[in-house]
């Protein structure tokens, strides 16, 4: 029980880490196209 916990939460931590990775790329390019 506790191990397919263990797998759980890191499923969940890759799937935080994408939205994440996503959101700052976005607030990067737009960032980017404010200073130009």
């Amino acid at each position: 029980m506790g191990h397919s916990n263990i797998y759980l939460t890191s499923e969940l931590l890759e799937h935080v880490k994408g939205l994440v990775l996503e959101e700052v790329a976005r607030v990067e390019s737009r960032y980017e196209g404010m200073r130009r």
